[in-house]
């Protein structure tokens, strides 16, 4: 073998070997900052009746009414005697306004189903179980995490953003629950 030839491979091995460990730390930090580890770990907060620590995971940027809104849920969560969750399924997604107007008046917001490694909103239906050791009650709730960043459409602007809890509400009723309820739409 050539030495010019020994210098191009050993150079090739090299940056071989910088590419791959790059791609893996990569790959274990993107494994580390998942939207689920967040969930999980507010969902294990309030388990543990911890309201402090849940509430800390709560992004400090959404409106009052929202951390209000989260907060009320957490407190009714924590004061019951058994709690469990169950998570049913989840979505991602990144948006971005544009200047252009809708049908409403309203600026127009493009949505992009995206992994959630790349993602900037996140949501995951979650049905909750609390009770007081004699009744047991059920919360289908909708738990919305968003990156802590201002750039929604980015990926690598926001790839290593931390998730934080950003807003919970109830999950919509759908015809079943509409028929369980024998509610009709005037009932509505």
């Amino acid at each position: 073998m050539k030495p010019s030839t020994k210098k191009i491979l050993i150079i090739a091995i090299i940056v071989a070997g910088i590419l791959i460990l790059a791609g893996l730390v990569m790959g274990v930090l993107a494994w580390r900052n998942t939207p689920g580890k967040t969930l999980n770990a507010f969902l294990t907060a309030v388990q543990n009746k911890d309201q402090a620590t849940a509430m800390s995971l709560v992004s400090s940027k959404v409106q009052a009414n929202k951390q209000e809104n989260v907060q009320w849920f957490v407190e009714d969560w924590v004061i019951s005697a058994s709690l469990s969750s169950k998570i049913e399924k989840d979505e991602a997604w990144r948006s971005q306004t544009v200047p252009e107007k809708n049908k409403y008046g309203n600026d127009t917001t493009i949505i992009d189903p995206t992994p959630r490694y790349f993602a900037h909103h996140y949501q995951a239906y979650v049905t909750v179980t609390f009770g007081d050791g004699k009744d047991e009650y059920e919360d289908p709730v909708i738990i919305k995490l968003v990156r802590d960043t201002d750039n929604t459409w980015s990926s690598w602007a926001q790839f290593f953003k931390p998730w934080k809890i950003s807003n919970i509400k109830y999950q919509p009723f759908d015809e079943e629950d509409f028929q369980e309820l024998e509610m009709g739409e005037e009932d509505i």
